[in-house]
């Protein structure tokens, strides 16, 4: 019989995790469990991975986690992860309710119901230890059944390949329809439907439905009713997931439904899509074929809405495209993917004034700023512009926008967003685009800004102590040119009044009917003339001299401004 022992020590990052699946899923091959239990087991220890990292380590990093994986041949594995963390109070540890979910989360829980023993052991100094062990079938007396624990891996497994495949679909109904089978038959349910709000008509639209009544399906494709109607508009208002088993006893119920189709709804499982704070529709499930829906049915249906809901937006954002001629669909496609993406108000940051603004062209390009407000009193400030126009570039933004969202979450260090945002263009169209990036934190406490330049045209700062414009001209080639390049940073004290000013090349390369260039002469001057100005009066007096210089004459580039000025 063979027994053996392996470790790993692997730091607490989120991309190695792929290494410790592979370790994991190849040992309990070994071991003796099929594929699939062997799957199981390995989302199990992902999960728990990945756990360690965003709350015992708080998204450091630079911390270790140990892995130490035991196995006897035809009888058990077992899995220990260790990590350097404050000791765990097990005892403070609370069982989750049905109100405590939120879209995205998974819990423990899974890790418990696929493996047959699992145990937190707080170290007495520093660290923890969490403890798994899983049986072959039939080996130990009390092992849990493999049929048992089937479920929620599945569940679990259907969520990581949605998460993998649909940020790339941008047709909506290819899309919808690829997540109602997989509700379906993950609900075990007799139907499943994605519900979307008409914001203009604030109706709720039945967009894609999949039934086992074929009639059924014909009546409620299309199907309009009032946005703050029945359960679905509970659903809307609260966004809060919800499950009835009992519809026709809910006093919100709204029959309307039911009796123009001829269905008959015993029970359902609904739960809110939103982006940020904005909801766009309801996922749904009705029927449970074998009993009732559950607590996990839905927290796994909360996980899939808010692992979707941003595709569904994307896709339905480039749907709108079909019903216009070609060029006049990209052109409006890159001009509301690149209108949702740039920030809809300013930051309120402690002893920092801030102005910005994005004035597009007619021929739409791909500027792109942001404000992200970080921990500790720290403010993320970004300003880019991807080459090219139209819809590839202004879904090069939309990517953007979500690249740096997601990797602030993980590691707000300069140079983590800088490789991240360069390894993303580089490898994320066929046709290779670039894009200028600039990239600045500003410690409120500290008042220093520190920052990282990829190819954006170089700031204008003005100090007030010598009252001097100068140009920082620390940077270097835009993202995408070079796969692996580490970008230098670079730190500066703002004093009071000093005033940091961001533009992309639209404002430069501005032309008059003479085919005159704007200038940095013509933008230098401008700024000494508005010494004593605040960043919102620069901001409105650089595009009033651009505008009068050009005459009235077509942009052929979006203007992009950020201006920063410390408080006196």
């Amino acid at each position: 019989m063979l027994q053996e022992t392996m470790r790993l020590e692997i730091s607490g990052n989120p991309r190695l995790s792929c290494l410790l699946r592979k370790f994991v899923s190849q040992a309990s091959e070994m071991a003796g469990f099929c594929e699939n239990e062997a799957n199981m087991i390995t989302l199990a220890v992902d999960e728990a991975f990945t756990n360690i990292i965003r709350h015992t380590y708080q998204m450091d990093l630079g911390k270790r986690i140990y892995v130490r994986l035991f196995f006897t041949e035809n009888d058990h594995i077992e899995i220990e992860l260790k990590d350097d963390g404050p000791p765990l109070e097990v005892a403070n540890i609370k069982n989750r309710c049905l109100e405590e979910i939120r879209p995205g989360g998974l819990g423990v829980h899974f890790i418990q119901s696929i493996m047959d023993t699992v145990e937190y052991l707080p170290q007495e100094t520093m660290g923890n230890v969490v403890r798994m062990r899983k049986y072959l079938k039939n080996v130990r007396p009390g092992s849990k059944p493999m049929e048992e624990t089937r479920k929620n891996p599945q569940l679990l497994a259907a969520l990581l390949e949605i998460g993998q495949s649909l940020p790339w679909i941008l047709d909506l109904d290819t899309l919808l329809n690829l997540i109602v089978k997989r509700v379906k038959n993950l609900m075990e349910s007799e139907g499943a439907s994605v519900i979307l709000l008409d914001e203009a008509r604030q109706e709720l639209v039945f967009h894609t439905v999949l039934d086992e009544d074929e009639n059924i399906v014909k009546k409620l494709q299309g199907l309009r009713f009032p946005a703050n109607k029945g359960i679905a508009g509970r659903v809307l208002q609260t966004r809060k997931p919800l499950f009835v088993r009992n519809v026709e006893k809910d006093p919100d119920h709204f029959k309307g439904v039911d009796e123009s189709t001829g269905s008959h709804t015993e029970s359902l499982l609904y739960t809110p899509l939103q982006v940020r704070d904005r909801a766009i529709g309801i996922l749904s499930a009705k029927n449970k074929k074998d009993g009732l829906f559950d607590d996990a049915d839905m927290e796994a249906l909360t996980a899939i809405a808010g692992t979707v809901s941003l595709s569904i937006d994307n896709a339905r954002a480039h749907t709108k495209l079909l019903d216009t001629k070609r060029m006049q669909k990209e052109l409006h496609s890159a001009s509301l993917m690149h209108r949702a993406t740039l920030p809809q108000s300013l930051p309120d940051v402690p002893g920092l004034l801030t102005s910005a603004i994005c004035v597009p062209a007619t021929e739409v390009g791909g500027d792109y700023y942001d404000f992200f407000p970080l921990a500790d009193g720290l403010h993320a400030f970004a300003i880019g512009d991807v080459s090219g126009h139209g819809l590839e570039a202004g879904m090069m933004v939309s990517m953007t926008r979500s690249c740096l969202y997601t990797q602030l979450h993980f590691s707000h260090k300069i140079e983590d967003v800088m490789q991240a945002m360069n390894r993303m263009v580089y490898g994320s169209v066929e046709r290779r685009l670039m894009m200028t990036f600039f990239f600045a934190i500003y410690d409120c406490q500290e008042s220093v800004l520190t920052f990282a330049n990829a190819g954006h045209p170089s700031p204008y700062y003005y100090a007030a102590r010598d009252r001097q414009w100068k140009l920082i001209e620390e940077g270097e080639f835009p993202l995408g040119v070079r796969e692996s390049h580490v970008y230098p940073i670079y730190s500066m004290q703002l004093q009071p009044g000093d005033i940091f000013v961001l533009y992309s090349d639209g404002i430069i390369e501005a032309a008059n009917s003479h085919r005159d260039r704007y200038g940095f002469d013509r933008f230098h001057n401008l700024l000494v003339s508005q010494n004593m100005a605040s960043p919102k009066e620069i901001q409105d007096a650089i595009l009033r001299d651009v505008e009068n210089f050009c005459e009235n004459f077509s942009a052929s580039d979006d203007r992009t401004l950020m201006v920063l000025g410390r408080k006196l």
